[in-house]
């Protein structure tokens, strides 16, 4: 009995957990592709594998691989898009600012409705 209760709580108790090794390589069209299987991997490209290690996950966050370039490349495209952004901006501002104002002040018709009642005999 005390066996068996021994097994249970030794069970119970958490040991960390280290992950697999991850493969990475580049495909013909120049993307990175990732894998924790090596069975996985084409044979084309089994001759020029990265293998990333990784840190034994005590604290289970969450894994993901940075790529410092990825990045900066990402912030350089954003930077254009909102250039680009910017200076349509600016040409809807000088469009709009040759629109002259109205001579006039707008007038708003009002339709008033009479209210019809019958008249009992």
């Amino acid at each position: 009995m005390y066996k068996l209760i021994i097994a249970i709580v030794l069970a119970c108790i958490p040991l960390p957990v280290s992950a697999q090794p991850i493969y990475e390589w580049i495909t013909k069209d120049g993307t990175l592709a990732y894998t924790d299987n090596v069975d996985n991997i084409p044979p084309l490209y089994r001759d020029y594998l990265v293998v990333k290690s990784s840190v034994p996950l005590i604290d289970y966050t969450r894994f993901t691989l940075v790529d410092e370039s990825a990045m900066s490349r990402y912030e350089w495209e954003l930077n254009i898009q909102l250039d680009r952004l910017r200076e349509q901006n600016l040409v809807r501002t000088e469009i709009l600012s040759r629109i002259p104002e109205p001579v006039a002040p707008t007038v708003v018709i009002v339709e008033r409705r009479r209210k019809l009642h019958r008249r009992e005999p």
